[in-house]
């Protein structure tokens, strides 16, 4: 058994998992209630390991052919418990197509996995959520369209954008619409420090890069000579961490020797950036990108003979990182805040809950998007009866802004002004795996000068 909510009293507790527990929504579009989808998104071809197999394809639930008894008996008691009060409807935007929907599509997985547990469990206060999906397509008008649809279908609450250049794009309809967004891996600075509906599920950019400059002080035997690329597809985030990442590593006393950008959506020539970038003979490469462009990018920069130090963004942070750059990401550096290698029971727990569902193993995104539902749903089960259908915006709201700290599947997450502070920790590539380097940092902690 497993309560993966912060709450004292459960508003539920999920049955083990080894009582393999039938999903009552194994697609979408597929006539089941609670979970819709609109236009189901085209997948790239990556994903098909994933139980994506073609444009269109929904969410997969194995190999299923008929529902089983237990299915069906458990779907009429939801629909008939169900008739008593309508369901409280809740949005999801996502990047679903494009160069970057690996983050969008697992990150829905994850919301649908808590949605489907919660109504299972019983909802909130007795009422099922109902899961509205959007695709943001990466593009902002598209994002913004998005965010004023689920607005009218009467959502109380949004879980996404995943990127900071989403994020920004529909920062300034917030208190028009009034209704908390809740981004499950925005970390710009940009967002910070604002008392407003906008929340973030993990702690900004500036103490990861901090973080990272300050472990290459102490591990480079001279000062760092670093070249920075980054991709503007996600300017709002990657501009803040190539930036932030600069300044620490000349506060630590290195040089920054060539500043680079593409566009993910624009058939960057990695070769000819590899090229450029090394043109000074860097020690170390910082690369801003997502995990497909990020590891092209390292195989370009080897094919190049550069035997130096890659130091990543935590946004490439996925299996495809390793899958797409095999021996080129080989020692690549991270600071994250999500420990693949966590043997934490919530998280452990979490995680076969996942692959049960949707045959592949969680990755940060996954992590955030279940912990930023759960958040909600927390928020939702203090509001006065009757009213977690959203009739009063500004009550769900407060209930977020009470929460001084969530516990995480890997630990607390603390909250100032909608903004989550939480444990970071240097991780490399080693083999098929990103492995732990020593203990974790906790932000704000202020890290001043290198380690004797």
């Amino acid at each position: 058994m497993r309560n993966p909510g912060p709450w004292t009293t459960p508003v539920r507790v999920t049955p083990a998992r080894s009582s393999k527990i039938p999903h009552l929504y194994p697609g979408l579009n597929s006539g089941y209630p609670f979970i819709h989808e609109d236009n189901a998104p085209g997948i790239i071809a990556n994903h098909r390991d994933r139980g994506f197999t073609e444009p269109g394809a929904p969410l997969k639930h194995g190999s299923r052919k008929t529902a089983a008894p237990g299915v069906l008996l458990l779907f009429a008691i939801i629909l008939l418990t169900g008739c008593a009060s309508k369901p409280i409807r809740l949005g999801f935007i996502g990047s679903l197509t494009g160069p970057i929907s690996t983050h969008g599509i697992v990150s829905r997985e994850a919301v649908v996995l808590a949605v489907e547990e919660q109504n299972l469990a019983g909802g909130i206060n007795g009422r099922q959520i109902e899961l509205i999906i959007r695709d943001d397509k990466n593009d902002p008008d598209t994002a913004k369209a998005a965010l004023h649809d689920l607005v009218d279908q009467g959502v109380v609450a949004v879980i996404g954008p995943q990127t900071s250049a989403m994020s920004a794009a529909l920062l300034p309809l917030l208190d028009e619409i009034s209704i908390p967004v809740i981004s499950p891996s925005t970390s710009s600075d940009y967002f910070a420090g604002q008392d407003d509906y906008f929340y973030t599920l993990v702690s900004r950019v500036s103490f990861e890069t901090r973080h990272l400059a300050w472990h290459l002080s102490l591990t480079n035997p001279t000062p760092i000579r670093a070249s920075l690329i980054l991709d503007r597809s996600n300017n709002t985030y990657t501009e803040n961490w190539a930036r932030t990442l600069g300044q620490n590593i000349r506060d630590f006393g290195g040089t920054i020797l060539t500043e680079m950008s593409f566009h993910a959506e624009q058939d960057p020539a990695f070769g000819r950036l590899a090229e450029e970038l090394l043109r000074q003979n860097p020690d170390t490469v910082a690369i801003a990108a997502g995990a497909l462009q990020a590891a092209l990018i390292a195989q370009q920069l080897r094919l190049s003979g550069f035997t130096g130090r890659l130091v990543i963004n935590g946004w490439a942070k996925t299996p495809d990182f390793i899958n797409f750059g095999g021996d080129a990401v080989q020692g690549a550096l991270f600071s994250e805040r999500f420990n693949s290698s966590d043997s934490s029971p919530a998280y452990l727990d979490f995680r076969s809950a996942f692959i049960h569902r949707f045959d592949h193993a969680p990755d940060f995104q996954s992590v955030h998007s279940y912990e930023a539902t759960q958040l909600l749903f927390f928020a939702l089960s203090q509001l006065p009866q009757g009213n977690e259908s959203g009739s009063d915006p500004e009550a769900l709201k407060a209930a977020l802004d009470a929460v001084p700290e969530f516990q995480g599947l890997q630990g607390p997450i603390r909250f100032q002004t909608g903004d989550a502070m939480r444990s970071l920790y240097l991780q490399e590539v080693r083999g098929q795996r990103y492995v732990p380097l020593g203990e974790s940092w906790n932000p704000p902690d202020v890290i001043t000068t290198p380690a004797p």
